[in-house]
């Protein structure tokens, strides 16, 4: 499984730099052209073995999915939800646009979200689990100018 685990991490960090997080062109590439779940965004990586797939719906409360897939057999999951909280100091674009710089500079060795702390001028992202891969629950918050503006609930586990 320690094999296994190592190349999980190494391909969810690549999924994650290609897709939501990943450049526009990137994204243009892996966002699926036809969706199965009405209203919502979704991409879609592979390489070799494993097939990544993320759904999202909404852009104030985006909840969503990411499933990893090994050999066409679900391997890992995760869910969010969260919300853009309405304020004077930033439009929703710009909290979601820190958040994707935030996730590419997540640590390759924990790609489950972002990394523990990114900061950039007046931008600051933290990350909190507790758990691992296998098992964890988590919190990702976006703050400008110390004010939270932004933030998620995360549950991820494998399959069994």
């Amino acid at each position: 499984m320690i094999k296994k685990e190592a190349a999980f991490k190494k391909f969810l960090f690549l999924a994650h730099s290609k897709t939501y997080a990943g450049t526009d062109e990137d994204r243009a590439l892996t966002r699926c052209k036809k969706v199965k779940m009405l209203g919502h965004t979704e991409y879609s990586f592979s390489k070799d073995d494993w097939l990544y797939y993320d759904s999202y719906s909404g852009h104030i409360f985006p909840p969503g999915k990411e499933i990893v897939f090994y050999k066409n057999k679900p391997f890992w999951t995760m869910a969010y939800q969260g919300q853009f909280i309405e304020n004077d100091l930033v439009k929703p674009d710009q909290s979601y646009a820190f958040l994707k710089e935030a996730l590419r500079n997540t640590d390759e060795n924990n790609p489950l979200r972002g990394p523990e702390k990114y900061e950039i001028e007046d931008w600051k992202y933290v990350f909190e689990k507790n758990g691992d891969w296998s098992y964890f629950i988590a919190k990702e918050q976006v703050f400008y100018k110390n004010k939270l503006v932004f933030f998620q609930n995360i549950m991820g586990s494998i399959f069994c």
